[in-house]
């Protein structure tokens, strides 16, 4: 019987919870005719990319349209174009982000102590297995057992926990996650397939998510050529965005919103200091230390 920690990568592992809702956001809008944009807004595409993170992009593209009351068969979005273009934009604004401080050295250290180390995610898999490959990605690879993503028949939720409880012969599985949605998930299996959920309570500010627009933005207007996918709609006049209207928790509604959700421990802090935070915890965890009831 082995212990697994499963990691979230962007929010957990990655610093970078700002840009996948702004990627979210502008591939949406790239797909959609400007004469149907009077509807939404870009601030409310953010929010929700914030809100409804843990799902993939194709997931919320059509969440997103179903809470509007869109009858899918009347979608004019590519929504498969639209994905691949949000994994290369997200990719490429992604390439600013930075692990969180002492990420890698805590995910060395219990992968050297015999704890296994997984990220599940709702990415596609040939997406993340390139990840795996390069810069970022190929610093931690040597270091966890398996990323898993997106494939036929097998996605994030039970499929993933599932598979990993076999790997761990039925050994405990810490799941560390910053979405309440992910966090719920969790906790929903976590008597069956022995899972703790461990929230990450890491705040991001107006501030980051503007200057991931920007650098949208810029990336939009700097690269027309070589895109894989080129969008059908250009990203249009953004001056007007009213940042107020961005709508970002404060650390205690982070804390609160996953208690809610189910975790078992919550760890909060600014980016050079959570995982700190995270890593007495798993220490203690993985050493046969009991949560103070």
């Amino acid at each position: 019987m082995a212990q697994a920690v499963t990691w979230i990568r962007d929010g957990v592992l990655v610093d970078r919870m700002h840009v996948n809702p702004v990627a979210f956001a502008v591939a949406f809008w790239r797909y959609t005719p400007p004469a149907e944009r009077v509807s939404v807004g870009m601030e409310q595409l953010i929010n929700f990319g914030f809100a409804k993170s843990g799902l993939s992009c194709g997931e919320k593209i059509q969440l997103f349209n179903a809470e509007c009351g869109v009858d899918p068969a009347a979608i004019s979005m590519d929504i498969a174009a639209a994905v691949a273009f949000y994994n290369e934009l997200s990719t490429r604004m992604a390439r600013s982000c930075t692990y969180f401080n002492g990420a890698v050295p805590l995910v060395k250290s219990l992968h050297e102590r015999g704890v296994l180390n997984f990220i599940i995610s709702a990415v596609e898999q040939q997406v993340l297995d390139i990840w795996a490959q390069v810069g970022a990605g190929q610093e931690i690879s040597p270091f966890l057992t398996e990323i898993l993503g997106k494939r036929p028949n097998f996605l994030k939720g039970r499929d993933h926990f599932e598979y990993i409880q076999k790997k761990t012969d039925d050994g405990v599985n810490y799941f560390v996650a910053d979405a309440p949605s992910e966090i719920a998930m969790a906790a929903d299996l976590s008597r069956t397939l022995n899972i703790m959920p461990i929230g990450f309570a890491h705040a991001v500010d107006r501030e980051r998510v503007v200057d991931a627009l920007g650098l949208a933005r810029t990336l939009c207007d700097e690269h027309h050529d070589d895109w894989l996918v080129v969008p059908p709609y250009d990203l249009g006049d953004l001056s007007d965005l009213a940042a107020n209207l961005i709508y970002l928790p404060d650390p205690g509604q982070l804390v609160a919103a996953l208690q809610d959700a189910g975790a078992a421990v919550v760890v909060a802090g600014d980016a050079e200091a959570i995982m700190s935070g995270v890593a007495s915890l798993l220490d203690d965890l993985t050493n046969g230390v009991s949560l103070p009831v």
